[in-house]
């Protein structure tokens, strides 16, 4: 068979993408300025990290970080340490085909 997808090289591992946005979370949502930020990554997760056999986990998206205080950044930065440090208890996401 075709080493893609479910055979692909890194199946059996799992994967996010990390985002930085200059815009806030309102802009991604579905109807927003942008749209929904998980219809914009899809193409990404599926023909991208799924093709290659990643399990995809949820995207990890960081919303305007420059408008945002220094106490702000800190926790978000924080926050993102934690999901790291219990990652491994993450399922991966659902991706939808196209």
């Amino acid at each position: 068979g075709l080493n893609i997808y479910e055979n692909g090289f890194f199946r059996g591992k799992r994967t996010l993408l990390s985002v930085v946005s200059d815009y806030d979370e309102e802009c991604f949502r579905p109807g927003g300025l942008h749209g929904n930020i998980n219809e914009i990554l899809n193409p990404i997760h599926r023909g991208i990290l799924q093709y290659i056999g990643f399990d995809v986990l949820g995207d990890h998206v960081f919303y305007a970080p420059d408008e945002k205080l220094p106490a702000e950044q800190d926790a978000m930065i924080d926050n993102f340490i934690k999901r790291l440090t219990y990652i491994s208890a993450e399922s991966p996401t659902v991706i939808p085909r196209y």
